[in-house]
This record gives C-alpha cells, structure tokens and sequence, in this order.
C-alpha cells in the first residue's frame, strides 16, 4: 500500500510533468508554399474573376481603370465610367507583384524579380508581351524560403501542434517545405488613346515621358521604353535601406524610405542623380511633391516601428539642401494627394482629411470624412479616389473641399 509521502511524491511529479509537456507543446500556423515555373506564370496573365481585395497596395489610373495591387498576388481590374457606375471586373494574377504603371495600352509590373510588359489593349484578354529577369535582385529568396528555381505562387494555411523537448520558441522549417511564423507577417493572401498612367502616393513604379523608374527595398532602377515591349535598364543605384515609394514631379524624383525623403534630378532621364535627402526618424514615408515644397506622412506602427504620426512640410527651393517648414500631429498617416490650395491626406481610421493648403504654416481642417483604414487618395480635375481597407470611394469635390460621394465598391 502506498503511503501518503510516497503518493504525494508520485502526484507531484505527474503534475510537473504535465505542466512541462504542456509548456514544450508548441502551437504553429503553418503555410505550406506552393510553386510553379516561370513559363507556367506567364501563360497564366489572363483577365480571372474578380476577387476580394485583402492587403491593397497602391494604385494607379489609367484611362476608365483603377488598377489595384494585391500585395504580392498581382491586381485587381476596377472599371469606372465618370466615376458613376464603378465595378470590380477581374484580377491579373502575378505572384509576388508590388508594383505597375502603365504606358500606351503597355502594363508594366514586376514577378519578383522579374519585370513583365503585358499588353492590356483590350484588358478583358491581356496579353504577356516580355519579361526582363532578375532585375529587382534585392527580392530573391522570398519569405526566406528556399530558392528552388521556380516561382511562389502561393500558401496554404494550416494549423498545428507540435511537442518537442529540445524546442523553445522561434521559427520552424521542416524539410524546406514548411515555414511558420506569425500570421500578421503573412502575405494576403481597353480602348483608348494611350498615354501614361497616374500613380498614387504609395507607389512603387512611375512613370516620366518615355522612363520607368521603380524602387525596391533600397535601389532606383531606370527603363527606357523607346522599345514598349521590351524596357531598356539602364541604370541601378543605390539609394538607402527600407525605400518605400515614389513620386515624380518636373524634373525630379521624390523617393520615400523609413529614414528619409531622397530628391534625385533627371536631367538625364538615363541616369538619375542625387541632389538632397531630408532625415527623420525611422517611420514609414510617402511623399508628394509641388514647386518649392513637398509633403510627408510619416506613421508608426509595424513594420513601419517608430512612434511619429505627423505631416511634414519640406522647404525644397534649394533640392540640396531641404529644410523643414512645420510639421502637423495626426493619427496615423499614410497616402496623400493634392490639387490647387487642397491637401488630401488618408489618416488611417480617422478617416480622410482635407486642408487648405494656402499657407502652410497654417493648414486650415476643411472636411473631415470618417471612414475605416483609410490608406491612399489620388485627386485629378476634381475627382477623387479613396483607397480604404474594406471599400474603394469615388468622389467629386470643389474648391472649398466639400465631398459628394459618387459610388462605393465593398473589397
């Protein structure tokens, strides 16, 4: 018979045991990668179904079409008629897309890193035209997955346990096929006369008279298109770590990053040169730009880090040397976008905030339009685009910043 120190020993070490074994067990989102070949991807460019819009991007206008990335997915076809009857018409799968423009009926638009012209003439049935390979070099090996000579096209998730001993926390990579981390760093998963397309704030590509320029994480790249359907590289450079966006404006470049604002001049097209940075602490930054000032949001939060939610008002009558008019606090700023004395600026889950801009030591609140997640704005011939987490806003404004709401479209 068991005495009562012998059973409360045997009791105690069951107990710790358990609380051990549940303390080794190990809870994972799993997603598992899935790949195709290049050649595969290509024949695949196609006008698909239309799809929810997850993780959008930035956008840009071309003629009646709002063409929407769909982080690292590819982009979503929005047709709008005066703004009146907006509709969500397709999807252009292209995995690892995080950027486009469009030139003369041509969509420019990188596979990782890969540039793809496709023409989108009749953009019910676009078609894959060229891809210049391995330009964007700083996104190889994405996800930090295995390269494996094909293309990541997509994940499935699943959801798992695992106990193991010698197992404490961090990463899991089983056989190369598996990765697993926290689902917040998870991707989400025609007609006409030509000309070029317009890019919102957040952009990624843009475009000036017969040149491509795109950033990546930290380089510029120049394309000449004199051939459309082949971009001519013909200069990368080094910009700065954690490069976000792009903006052109005349005859420069605005390029937006974590830890600063970069003007570089094209008086040669070919090859951009630097002229000036503006410094600030490390946030996330896009810019936009008029003569003699330029505009930045900058945001806190992850991955932007920091603790800044601000509009900054840059002095850049002298591009070498930029300096700081006044800066204005706000929630948590991103796109923005300006016509005449009107400033556009997407305040996160404030919503859309308009300001008269006529001096700019003292913005004026004009219109405050409550919406969810509000992330990029473009304003043209007073029309307005608002890009939302959860709906996409067509607006007509006038010159005293009134709204009037044309049509929504749910993601």
């Amino acid at each position: 018979m068991m005495t009562r120190p012998l059973f409360g020993l045997t009791l105690l070490i069951f107990l710790l045991s358990a609380c051990l074994k549940n303390q080794l067990t190990h809870h994972y989102t799993i997603y598992i990668p899935h790949y195709s070949t290049k050649q595969e991807v290509r024949d695949q460019i196609a006008l698909n179904p239309s799809q929810n819009m997850e993780r959008p991007g930035s956008f840009a206008i071309y003629q009646q079409y709002l063409l929407i990335n769909e982080a690292e997915k590819g982009i979503h076809v929005v047709q709008f008629k005066g703004n009146a009857h907006p509709a969500n018409i397709g999807f252009i799968p292209i995995p690892g897309n995080q950027g486009m423009a469009v030139r003369n009926d041509i969509l420019y638009a990188d596979c990782y890193t890969d540039l793809y012209a496709i023409d989108i003439h009749d953009i019910q049935n676009p078609v894959f035209l060229n891809a210049q390979e391995n330009i964007f070099t700083n996104r190889m090996n994405p996800y930090g997955l295995p390269d494996n000579g094909q293309v990541l096209v997509s994940f499935t998730k699943k959801d798992t346990s695992r106990y193991d001993e010698n197992m404490f926390g961090g990463l899991f990579l089983s056989e190369s096929k598996f990765m697993t981390f926290d689902s917040q760093f998870m991707p989400g998963t025609s007609g006409g006369s030509g000309g070029n397309s317009q890019s919102s704030s957040m952009a990624r590509f843009t475009l000036v008279n017969q040149y491509l320029y795109a950033v990546d994480r930290s380089d510029l790249y120049s394309f000449e298109l004199n051939d459309q359907a082949t971009p001519s590289l013909k200069n990368k450079q080094r910009v700065d770590w954690n490069i976000e966006t792009i903006y052109p404006f005349q005859d420069q470049l605005f390029i937006g990053g974590q830890m600063g604002m970069y003007i570089f001049s094209l008086s040669n097209p070919a090859l951009p040169v630097k002229q000036g940075q503006f410094n600030h602490a490390r946030v996330c930054d896009p810019v936009i730009a008029e003569t003699n000032f330029a505009y930045v949001t900058l945001r806190s939060g992850t991955p932007c880090q920091g603790f800044t939610n601000q509009l900054d008002i840059v002095d850049i009558s002298n591009s070498q040397q930029p300096k700081l008019l006044k800066s204005y606090p706000l929630f948590n700023p991103h796109g923005l976008s300006k016509e005449g004395n009107l400033l556009f600026i997407c305040d996160g889950d404030e919503g859309l905030k308009i300001y008269d801009a006529d001096d700019r030591l003292n913005l004026k609140l004009l219109t405050h339009e409550p919406m969810s997640a509000a992330l990029d704005v473009v304003a043209m011939n007073q029309q307005l685009i608002v890009m939302c987490q959860r709906e996409i806003r067509f607006y007509t404004f006038n010159e005293s910043g009134a709204l009037n709401l044309l049509a929504s479209i749910p993601k």
